[in-house]
């Protein structure tokens, strides 16, 4: 473990499941070269898996920035990795990394001054850069910009206070991602964290249950987030691949039921037409 005093009030958790290596080390760097750095970066990982081992391994040495590894033996989805981190947390505010995106070096020296300006705000989520799947080419490897996430919210008209995310917005119109979020603590798990038995649609389930919740959340207008969408291995990936249409439209209408609960429970499969 690293150790470098910091006072961001913020624990970063990065969840390792199936790891691209090179992805994953561009991920480390990423949190190396914050202007403000979070007070410690905890990674979430099965004490059983390979990924054990290359994160010990890229890690060893690492001076630049505080870390924790946080091994675990139970269930290795991503809702369970989060939920477990944000319990790890000794901070008034989390956030999270995806083990193959970056985030921007002036991410966190942005939340903290629109932290101090916005004391109502719960959350706050960043503009992000959403790009394919690295190929190789004789140049080297390169990616291509397929667009951009959570812009829309600065759009004229699209929400009732500019630069909100309200619930009206999230059910008619999906595309908005909580990658890089920077969070209450107390909030997420006064609300429940992430449901486990929700698939695919876990992310928008949970921003419309905290909107619904009277949580506010603002989306910086900044870029601050590189999201690599769909890496095949991948979380979103794999899940896609293996549903039909039908199915991914179902956990669609899911989310949208479910979010006025707060805690898990059990769902009960309906017969998709």
């Amino acid at each position: 473990m690293s150790k470098i005093e910091q006072n961001t009030d913020i624990t970063l958790i990065i969840p390792i499941f199936n790891a691209d290596v090179p992805l994953l080390k561009n991920a480390i760097e990423s949190v190396a070269n914050q202007i403000v750095k979070p007070d410690v970066t905890l990674f979430v990982v099965s004490e059983k898996s390979d990924d054990h081992k290359s994160l010990k391994d890229l890690l060893k040495g690492e001076e630049r920035f505080t870390w924790v590894i946080q091994a675990h033996a139970g269930d290795t989805s991503f809702q369970s990795q989060m939920n477990l981190g944000v319990k790890m947390c000794n901070t008034k505010w989390f956030s999270y990394l995806e083990q193959d995106d970056e985030i921007s070096t002036i991410w966190f020296k942005n939340v903290i001054e629109y932290r101090k300006a916005h004391e109502d705000v719960g959350i706050f989520l960043p503009l992000i850069l959403d790009v394919s799947d690295s190929v190789e080419t004789p140049e080297g490897p390169t990616s291509d910009v397929l667009g951009m996430s959570n812009e829309a919210v600065w759009a004229a008209e699209f929400s009732a206070e500019m630069g909100i995310l309200d619930n009206d917005s999230l059910l008619k119109y999906q595309n908005f991602n909580f990658d890089g979020m920077v969070m209450m603590k107390e909030v997420y798990e006064d609300f429940g964290g992430l449901k486990t038995n929700i698939k695919l649609t876990f992310m928008y389930e949970f921003l419309l249950r905290m909107t619904a919740k009277a949580v506010k959340i603002m989306i910086i207008p900044k870029l601050g987030y590189k999201h690599v969408n769909l890496r095949e291995g991948g979380l979103f990936s794999n899940l896609k691949t293996e549903m039909l249409p039908d199915e991914a439209r179902w956990w669609l209408a899911t989310a949208k039921r479910e979010y006025y609960h707060t805690n898990d429970r059990e769902l009960a499969y309906e017969k998709i037409n």
